[in-house]
């Protein structure tokens, strides 16, 4: 509730919060299921810097290791505005993008899929010049698994 009807001072707080939380297996369920996902989207999209790396954060914990959570994610429409944190940002906030694009992008074909016609290979093909060495190392494990048994992905990575 804290993310969609707290004050601006709180949305920050609560969505590290949920990040932190987000480490157990059954806690990512669980918040999941609360709601979570949305206000932590719209934070990405209108909050102010902090909160925008703290919803990357918690949404690439949420993600981890959890097919569901990241289909969820992207279809509640995620991708766009972290590939837009990533190229107008050369910060902690692009870094924590970029990271959970990388998840976002593990295993699921049709996620992956979903993602690569959201644009994303442009973008982080980008993000490999920039000068944040940790959105780099992000950018390119994620492009090394759009890549994994896709040749479509390697040609366009290419």
């Amino acid at each position: 509730r804290l993310l969609s009807m707290g004050n601006s001072r709180c949305k920050q707080p609560a969505a590290a919060t949920l990040a932190v939380l987000a480490q157990n297996d059954k806690n990512r369920v669980l918040i999941a299921q609360a709601g979570a996902v949305k206000p932590l989207v719209k934070l990405l999209i209108s909050g102010d810097y902090g909160q925008k790396v703290q919803a990357a954060g918690a949404l690439s914990t949420l993600a981890s290791n959890n097919d569901d959570n990241r289909m969820l994610i992207a279809s509640a429409g995620a991708v766009e505005p972290l590939l837009r944190i990533m190229t107008d940002s050369n910060n902690r906030a692009a870094w924590m993008a970029a990271e959970a694009l990388m998840i976002l992008v593990e295993d699921k074909d049709d996620t992956r899929a979903a993602i690569v016609r959201a644009g994303v290979v442009e973008t982080l093909v980008k993000v490999l010049g920039t000068e944040n060495p940790f959105a780099k190392m992000e950018a390119a494990l994620a492009l090394g698994r759009l890549a994994a048994k896709n040749n479509d992905n390697r040609v366009l990575i290419a």
